[in-house]
């Protein structure tokens, strides 16, 4: 008797519980592999710093907006700190309760209270809180810690000492998570698990790929922060945390993600209701920030839903091989949640809730995604929507024309048109700066992001340098011959960038990170520059971004390598070079033109490198002045005084 097949139908049927099995047992290897890659930091009562010096002091930075119900458990676990040198500093960000009135009782343990009337435009207010603390004390290691943690007497000395250790100047802890009422307990140990699915402890915790940090216990030394822009560089984002170890890592400087459970206890939220805000804020950030690995969190949380719904199925359909497959799949679940129930100190049997935990956390996720716009936190409403900045396609067919043909346009005429079709005008301020005669170097920042092409803030000095001038003048942007992302070139973009300095009059130069660090590019630059200047019968405007080609709108980073001789070039040929700075609030631009200035440098007292690096400085503080405090980055000190 022949044995009969089965049908084609049957098999597809099976491959999504399958999918669903198979992603329940990646699941929780991954996530745990992950997490436990992550070092741990073990409490330690060492006399000595493994340094064989003394121990640095500690500024313990609290921010605080309305945290009267966990300030006194926060307090007196700082206040016990078996450590010899630190200080603790509460930020009260406008708190509406008793937050003031508690801290001001632990005066005279040390604790001091500094009043925040609320965060600057521009800024959230945990960052602006951040900034300011740190900017109060002097000691050269900072930690900034939640106001709903509780920490060990060994905390801070067991943490600086890893820190010293590893020769880290920067660590953040991943905390012990309490949990007490029903929602905490069946949500938190599921969403720690989903995040952790997606993290690559290695890269993280390496000179390359993405940066992680948990803003609930972060220490950091004085001039790793202030060098990567400290909490300014990171202003306006509500994860914090991750931004600021983004700009420490884009600095040069690793931040070490370790495990520190039995240094650090948090109660994150106490109720279903906070837990919706809490990672509301953060699941559509946190996606828009890391996609990759957002991707791959939310392809992991569909896939633990789908449990319930594959259980289901097998019941509807009455498939015995559905069924069992929806059993694996529950009981992968099941045990992949075993370890991180433990590890928050809740009973095991909620690892059987594990389809339901999912389910609700999926509904959150989509929740912020949904309220993506606006998001509520602490009281206030924080925007986080990109406006959109669009051109009529008619104007592209005719730049695609202009570019197989080669035939010249107006960059001038056409920032004017760019600029006519914003949903609001451009705000321009200093333009009493500009020269009315002549050439001159003008010199910006590079302010671009994903749905903000460079071409835009380009177009708003273009078009402001062409009406308060006295006399016509020709524009010559100096910027990339090739789009990239890393060292790797985007293909085609080279010739599309070719025809477009065709049509626009552009100097093209390939980027030094492409060229091994080499300047020859900036040199051959600098020379059809000085041929320009030569040969013009027309004053000509020189533009220049010196921090290259890989603009963002977190703050500024250091200009490239040979960009401070090559101004200092131009300027020794009597060219003024014009700050000038670029950066939008709410949907609308905004630019501010500085004094000109000329640079100098005495190459008897420095070489050809100190020279380069002394002027490019120099350029940046200019152009940095002109920024909000919060874009600044690294050269947030240019001024002093309070947040502004």
């Amino acid at each position: 008797m022949k044995q009969r097949k089965k049908s084609p139908a049957t098999g597809k049927a099976l491959l999504w519980p399958l999918l669903v099995a198979f992603g329940q047992i990646l699941t929780a290897w991954r996530a745990g592999r992950n997490y436990q890659r992550l070092p741990e930091v073990l409490p330690t009562n060492k006399l000595l710093p493994p340094s064989g010096s003394t121990w640095p002091g500690v500024a313990i930075i609290v921010p605080a907006r309305n945290e009267a119900q966990n300030m006194r458990r926060l307090l007196d676990s700082l206040v016990a700190q078996d450590y010899p040198l630190y200080e603790v500093l509460v930020v009260n960000d406008a708190s509406t309760d008793a937050t003031g009135d508690i801290v001001r009782d632990y005066a005279e343990r040390g604790v001091r209270l500094l009043e925040s009337e609320g965060p600057p435009s521009g800024w959230t207010g945990k960052n602006a809180a951040c900034w300011l603390g740190a900017r109060a004390s002097t000691h050269p290691w900072l930690l900034f810690v939640d106001a709903d943690t509780e920490l060990s007497p060994l905390a801070v000395r067991s943490s600086v000492a890893f820190a010293l250790a590893q020769d880290a100047s920067a660590l953040s802890l991943f905390t012990r998570q309490q949990c007490y009422s029903f929602w905490e307990r069946l949500l938190l140990p599921f969403a720690y698990q989903q995040y952790f699915v997606g993290v690559n402890a290695r890269r993280v915790n390496g000179p390359s790929g993405s940066a992680l940090a948990n803003g609930q216990y972060f220490l950091i030394s004085r001039a790793a922060y202030m060098h990567a822009g400290g909490h300014a560089a990171t202003a306006h984002s509500i994860i914090d945390d991750v931004m600021l170890a983004t700009s420490l890592k884009k600095s040069g400087v690793t931040p070490l993600a370790c495990r520190g459970e039995q240094l650090v206890a948090v109660r994150m939220y106490t109720g279903l209701r906070a837990i919706v805000h809490g990672f509301g804020k953060n699941s559509y950030l946190f996606l828009r920030h890391s996609p990759v690995t957002g991707i791959q969190t939310a392809l992991s949380t569909t896939l633990a839903a789908s449990v319930l719904l594959l259980l289901g199925e097998a019941r509807r359909k009455c498939s015995w091989r559905i069924a069992c497959i929806a059993l694996l799949a529950y009981g992968a679940q099941v045990a992949g949640m075993l370890g991180w129930y433990r590890r928050f100190g809740v009973r095991a049997a909620y690892a059987l809730l594990a389809p339901f935990a999912a389910l609700g956390f999926l509904g959150i996720a989509l929740n912020s995604m949904l309220r993506g716009k606006t998001l509520p936190w602490k009281g206030r409403r924080y925007r986080v929507a990109r406006t959109r900045y669009r051109l009529p396609t008619s104007w592209f067919m005719e730049m695609g024309r202009a570019m197989l043909t080669n035939s010249p346009r107006s960059i001038a005429a056409d920032s004017a048109f760019g600029l006519s079709q914003l949903p609001l005008p451009p705000q321009i301020t200093g333009t009493e700066h500009i020269p009315r005669a002549g050439s001159f170097v003008l010199v910006s920042n590079h302010y671009q992001r994903l749905d903000l092409w460079i071409g835009w803030s380009g177009a708003v000095l273009i078009d402001a340098v062409a009406r308060h001038r006295d006399q016509p003048i020709a524009f010559h942007y100096i910027t990339t011959d090739r789009a990239r992302l890393g060292r790797f070139t985007l293909p085609g973009t080279r010739w599309i960038i070719q025809r477009v300095a065709n049509v626009w009059g552009l100097v093209l130069v390939t980027p030094p990170t492409i060229a091994r660090e080499h300047v020859e590019g900036q040199r051959f630059a600098l020379l059809r520059i000085l041929r320009l200047l030569k040969h013009s019968t027309t004053p000509v405007c020189i533009g220049v971004m010196p921090e290259g080609d890989e603009g963002n709108t977190f703050g500024l980073k250091e200009a490239l390598p040979g960009s401070g001789r090559s101004l200092l070039a131009l300027s020794r040929r009597g060219l003024p070079l014009v700050p000038a700075a670029v950066w939008e609030v709410d949907g609308q631009l905004h630019a501010q033109f500085g004094a000109p200035l000329s640079l100098t440098a005495n190459s008897i007292a420095m070489n050809d490198v100190d020279t380069d690096s002394a002027l490019r400085t120099t350029v940046m503080q200019h152009i940095a002045a002109l920024l909000p405090i919060a874009l600044r980055g690294q050269f947030g000190e240019v001024t002093h005084g309070t947040l502004g």
